[in-house]
C-alpha cells in the first residue's frame, strides 16, 4: 500500500511541475500578446485577416462561390463574377499573341472557337445572338428572293441586293465577334478559377 502512495507522490509532483510550466508559458504568451509591439508582423496580421474572412465566408453559406487555390497553397472562396463585368483589362493591339498571327490562321482559329462556343454545354449565348443570327440568315434569303426573283429591276435590284447583303454580313460578323469576346472571358474565368 505504501508503494502506491510513494509512486503517486512523484507522479503528482511531475504533474504539478508540468502544470506550472504550462502556466508560465501561457502567462508569457499572454504578456507578449497584450504588450503592443511597434512593428506588428505583417504575415501574422495577414493570416488573421484571411482566417477571419474565411470564417465569414463559411458562415454566409457560399453557395454561389467558387473554391480557388491561392498562391500559398491554401484554398479560398472567390465570389462569382458580376454580370457584365470586365474580367481583365483590354490588351493593346499587337501585344496579345492572338493578334500577332497570320490573318488566315487567326480567322481559322476564330471559326473553330465559334463552333466550340455554339456546342459548349457550359456556355449560354446571349439572347441577342440567339435571335439575331438566325434572323440575319433569314433576311439574307429573303433579300435574295425579293431582289432576284420577285422584284427584278435591271440595274437597281442587283446593287440594292448586294448592299443589303454586305450590311447584314457586317452586322452578323459584329455580333459573332462580340459573342466570341464574351466566350473568351468565360473561358479565361473558368481556367483561372478551375470551374468545370
Amino acid at each position: 500500500m505504501s508503494a502506491t502512495t510513494d509512486e503517486a507522490a512523484p507522479a503528482a509532483s511531475e504533474r504539478e511541475a508540468a502544470l506550472e510550466d504550462r502556466i508560465r508559458r501561457l502567462e508569457a504568451a499572454l504578456a507578449e500578446r497584450a504588450a503592443p509591439t511597434a512593428a506588428a508582423d505583417p504575415d501574422a496580421v495577414t493570416d488573421r485577416v484571411i482566417a477571419k474572412l474565411s470564417a465569414m465566408a463559411g458562415a454566409s453559406g457560399g453557395a454561389d462561390r467558387v473554391l480557388v487555390l491561392a498562391s500559398d497553397g491554401s484554398q479560398q472562396l472567390a465570389p462569382p463574377p458580376p454580370q457584365g463585368a470586365v474580367l481583365h483589362p483590354p490588351v493593346a493591339p499587337g501585344t496579345d499573341p492572338i493578334y500577332r498571327r497570320w490573318f488566315f490562321t487567326q480567322l481559322w482559329a476564330e471559326v473553330q472557337l465559334a463552333f466550340r462556343m455554339y456546342f459548349d454545354p457550359h456556355y449560354r449565348l446571349s439572347r441577342t445572338t440567339q435571335f439575331a443570327i438566325p434572323g440575319i440568315l433569314l433576311l439574307l434569303v429573303f433579300d435574295y428572293f425579293f431582289f432576284s426573283v420577285w422584284v427584278s429591276i435591271i440595274f437597281i435590284s442587283p446593287v440594292i441586293e448586294r448592299v443589303l447583303a454586305v450590311l447584314l454580313g457586317v452586322l452578323g460578323y459584329k455580333l459573332i465577334v462580340r459573342e466570341l469576346a464574351r466566350y473568351r472571358d468565360v473561358l479565361e474565368y473558368m481556367a483561372r478559377y478551375g470551374v468545370r
